[in-house]
């Protein structure tokens, strides 16, 4: 994982996969739709799905969609930059599936 943040961009394609970190997809514009550990959703702008490590996961836009996509590294780096606050970030790292804030 040599980049942690980076903007992608979404088509019609399946993309399906797992990977060793955690995972979290920032809806920007447009909709992703989304299926984490069996589970469907769709990330769009204030929303966001989280990817726990070793969670299969697929995803498509068929009209496209942007997200930011943040790799997190595995705990050391985690602890390094939160300290005291890892437990409870831990937490929402280990909840797979869409969170949003405000309304759609």
């Amino acid at each position: 994982m040599s980049q942690l943040l980076s903007l992608r961009h979404y088509h019609h394609e399946q993309i399906a996969h797992s990977h060793e970190h955690t995972q979290l997809v920032f809806g920007l514009t447009g909709r992703l739709d989304f299926e984490v550990a069996g589970h469907c959703c769709q990330v769009s702008s204030l929303s966001l799905a989280v990817v726990p490590p070793e969670t299969h996961h697929a995803c498509a836009s068929a009209l496209g969609s942007r997200c930011l996509v943040l790799d997190v590294p595995q705990d050391d780096w985690l602890q390094q930059r939160l300290g005291h606050h890892l437990d409870a970030s831990r937490r929402l790292l280990e909840t797979p599936g869409r969170h949003h804030k405000g309304r759609e």
